[in-house]
């Protein structure tokens, strides 16, 4: 019940991004998501975040650590733990200088955008009295970004009149997550299996604005992820004179084919008409993620 109602919470719309007078559905505006699957989410909670990210060797029974699988046996014994978080960008972009595409300089162009997404929701509950596991899913990456520049060369405007060329991209990544952990002495030793689905958009086009003898013209990818991964933690706690103790942790995620379906399309649009050049759906091939190697303490 608590992995269907995590999924339908963070597969939700329950965002909004405002960008050059556009609305997009993603959770984080930025040119630098144009790369790869985007920009990745500084993964944790709000406790682990709040202190710069760590988490590979801390281990407290009051928080669900989603760093470092062998953690999640830091517990009491009879608790049912549950954790949520909510996640809120402002951004400002601004550069000098800019260059259009005739070549002449624009001055200062700037874009601001303001996003709250769900960040993450998760579960942890008792196996027996030196095992748990936990379930969740927060998000993996995000891709959001919007360029529009418009045509200003007098040859091309007097021939086909005001051009506006655009390159946007949508979309997330999600990973859902489910983990087992066990003590052995001074051990604990977990594992993560993790599933990651979502979609992603990228295109590009041009808008013929007052000449409507040309089609409005629009190319690109469409990415649809599904695919497993999984990651290996231990930790190592020796107590000290007291309550005081040291812990060592380790966590390795392996490599892995990020596998799914891309779409490659073009097509071109006049009033209500749409006529598709290209629609040619293949294996996706071209991203893949190294294997990851973590230590803390």
């Amino acid at each position: 019940m608590a992995a269907v109602f995590a999924v339908l919470l963070l597969s939700a719309p329950a965002h909004l991004l405002q960008a050059q007078d556009e609305v997009l559905s993603d959770g984080a505006y930025s040119p630098y998501s144009l790369y790869g699957l985007g920009d990745l989410v500084r993964q944790g909670t709000t406790y682990s975040l709040s202190m710069g990210g760590i988490g590979i060797g801390d281990r407290n029974v009051r928080y669900i650590n989603l760093l470092n699988p062998a953690a999640v046996t830091a517990r009491e014994l009879k608790s049912f733990m549950m954790d949520f978080g909510i996640e809120n960008r402002n951004t400002v972009y601004q550069g000098n200088a800019a260059t259009s595409f005739s070549g002449t300089a624009e001055g200062v162009l700037k874009s601001a955008s303001n996003t709250t997404t769900m960040h993450h929701i998760a579960a942890s509950l008792p196996i027996a009295s030196r095992a748990a596991f936990k379930i969740g899913v927060m998000p993996y990456s995000h891709v959001a970004y919007s360029f529009v520049a418009d045509e200003t060369s007098d040859a091309i405007l007097s021939e086909m009149g005001d051009i506006r060329y655009y390159k946007k991209g949508s979309g997330s990544i999600n990973q859902a997550f489910f983990g087992a952990g066990v003590s052995l002495w001074r051990f604990d030793i977990g594992a993560d299996l993790n599933y990651y689905f979502g979609n992603i958009e990228r295109s590009t086009g041009a808008y013929f604005l007052s000449n409507t003898s040309y089609r409005t013209l629009r190319t690109g990818w469409k990415y649809n992820l599904s695919c497993f991964g999984g990651k290996f933690g231990l930790q190592y706690t020796q107590p000290f004179t007291g309550a005081l103790s040291a812990v060592i942790g380790v966590t390795y995620t392996l490599p892995m084919q990020l596998r799914g379906q891309q779409t490659r399309f073009a097509e071109g649009v006049m009033s209500s008409a749409t006529d598709t050049v290209i629609n040619e759906r293949t294996r996706m091939t071209d991203y893949r993620n190294p294997g990851e190697l973590g230590i803390g303490f």
